[in-house]
C-alpha cells in the first residue's frame, strides 16, 4: 500500500516556459508579495493585475508594504494546488518594485481593485528580473 509520502514523490515536476507563467499570472487575482525587512522576510497576499510584462498592485504609501518594497529586491508568487490529486503549479517573479506612473498602467486601467476597504493610491509595479514556473503532475 502506498503512503501519502510515496504518492507525493511519484509525481513529475516540469519547468514551465515563461509565456505559460505569464498566462497563469494573468489568470489569478491574488498573489504573495515577499521582501526582506530588518528582522527577517515578510510575505503578504495582494490583489494584482498583469500588463505589458509587469505585475501591478495598489497599496497605501504609509503601509508596511509601501514603506518597504521600493527599497530592495522582492519576490512575487502565485500558485494553485490540488490536494486531492497532489498536483499543481507555482510561478515565481523575482525583481524590484517601483512606483508606476498612472499613464503607463495597462490599458483600461481600473484595477487592481483591492479586497480591503480604504483608498490605496500608490500603484506599484514589479519589474521582473526573472519569471519561472514549475508544474507538478500527479502520477
Amino acid at each position: 500500500m502506498a503512503t501519502r509520502t510515496d504518492r507525493w514523490w511519484s509525481g513529475k515536476v516540469l519547468e514551465m516556459p515563461t509565456d505559460e507563467c505569464w498566462e497563469l499570472l494573468d489568470a489569478r487575482m491574488v498573489g504573495r508579495l515577499a521582501w526582506q525587512e530588518d528582522n527577517g522576510p515578510a510575505i503578504v497576499p495582494v490583489n494584482y493585475v498583469v500588463g505589458d510584462g509587469y505585475v501591478y498592485f495598489r497599496t497605501k504609501p504609509e503601509s508596511r508594504i509601501g514603506r518597504n518594497v521600493l527599497r530592495g529586491p522582492i519576490s512575487f508568487q502565485v500558485d494553485d494546488v490540488d490536494d486531492f490529486n497532489q498536483a499543481g503549479w507555482s510561478v515565481l517573479v523575482r525583481g524590484r518594485a517601483e512606483e508606476a506612473p498612472h499613464d503607463e498602467c495597462p490599458s483600461g486601467w481600473d484595477s487592481p481593485s483591492t479586497w480591503p476597504e480604504q483608498d490605496r493610491p500608490l500603484v506599484v509595479r514589479i519589474v521582473p528580473a526573472e519569471v519561472t514556473g514549475r508544474r507538478l503532475l500527479s502520477s
